[in-house]
């Protein structure tokens, strides 16, 4: 339906599960996902490893990615 939110459902192999370490992975996502299908998205990380998913919803501002993408150059 073109009211439902588009779906990113990301798969992971970490050792360990460390959602915040994708938070802004996941929103880039999210963001180019809604631009391009023109409606809201969600983003889930699944863990193959443990079998288990997680919701990320955290948000960033446009100063803060180029903060964090200036500091890992």
């Amino acid at each position: 339906r073109e009211a439902d939110p588009v779906l990113i459902v990301d798969l992971k192999t970490d050792r360990e599960p460390a959602p915040r370490k994708h938070a802004l992975q996941m929103f880039l996502y999210r963001r180019a996902a809604a631009r391009i299908f023109g409606r809201p998205a969600v983003s889930v990380l699944h863990y193959l490893r443990y079998g288990h998913s997680v919701s990320l919803a955290v948000e960033f501002a446009d100063e803060e990615i180029v903060g964090i993408l200036a500091d890992h150059r």
